[in-house]
């Protein structure tokens, strides 16, 4: 069996991805900018990736020249954009008697 490039593609770019996700939650961002940049960088990597794959035989290529998993990555991007703009900025520092603020 012949390796899918584009499957190989796709695992080395979430391993970079996960390589900078981890790099930047080193230090304390607001609330929901990491789940948000893993969303953004997760279109991007997976964008670029479907460039290596072959499209799916019943679809072929759609809108633009672009696969279904590209035009899937452009919502994915708009939302993680949305929910960075969106994130809260960190609390007071966690409490033990579970109160919010």
């Amino acid at each position: 069996h012949g390796v899918d490039e584009g499957a190989a593609a796709q695992d080395l770019a979430v391993e970079g991805l996960c390589a900078l996700i981890w790099w930047y939650s080193a230090r304390p961002r607001p609330r929901g900018a990491v789940a948000s940049m893993f969303m953004i960088g997760y279109a991007v990597f997976r964008f670029a990736a479907e460039f290596a794959r072959q499209p799916d035989a019943f679809l072929g290529f759609l809108a633009g020249g672009l696969t279904m998993g590209q035009l899937l990555c452009i919502p994915m991007l708009a939302a993680g954009l949305i929910f960075l703009f969106r994130a809260k900025e960190p609390g007071p520092a966690n409490t033990t008697n579970g109160s919010r603020s």
